[in-house]
């Protein structure tokens, strides 16, 4: 079973802001609340922590295409292999526009259990992205 869900975001910095501050890995723990989340380990290109309802995810960048695309590869409860394509877009100096869009392979049953935690952690993702106001604090 293939699964796909996306979101947008509107975000208060540039393009090439966000990218730079997506491509350290380090950097996507501040979108996800503590509340949601467990165990947080991550070095510039890759990161492990464990999402209520949904367990243990491991994610490294894949792929990057400066200032418009960025590419996550994942792996969930050590079976459910995932990727998040962060597509960016916008010339405005002061916001752009961001997709995420996430697409994974799993059983119908892992599929039942675990999509409504994984639609929760993508929606918190997109909100805390598009609140955030720090991009060019780091």
């Amino acid at each position: 079973m293939t699964y796909s869900s996306n979101r947008k975001a509107q975000v208060s910095c540039t393009a090439k802001e966000f990218y730079n501050f997506i491509t350290d890995i380090r950097n996507f723990g501040r979108f996800i609340p503590d509340s949601m989340k467990q165990g947080w380990a991550s070095a510039s290109d890759s990161c492990t922590f464990i999402v209520t309802g949904v367990g243990s995810i491991n994610l490294t960048i894949a792929k990057k295409e400066p200032f418009v695309k960025v590419i996550f590869n994942g792996e969930a409860l050590s079976r459910i292999k995932f990727t998040i394509d962060t597509s960016i877009s916008g010339e405005s100096r002061d916001n752009c526009e961001v997709v995420l869009l996430l697409n994974a392979e799993m059983d119908p049953l892992t599929g039942s259990v675990v999509g409504p935690g994984i639609e929760k952690l993508l929606d918190v993702l997109v909100d805390e992205i598009g609140k955030f106001s720090g991009w060019r604090d780091i």
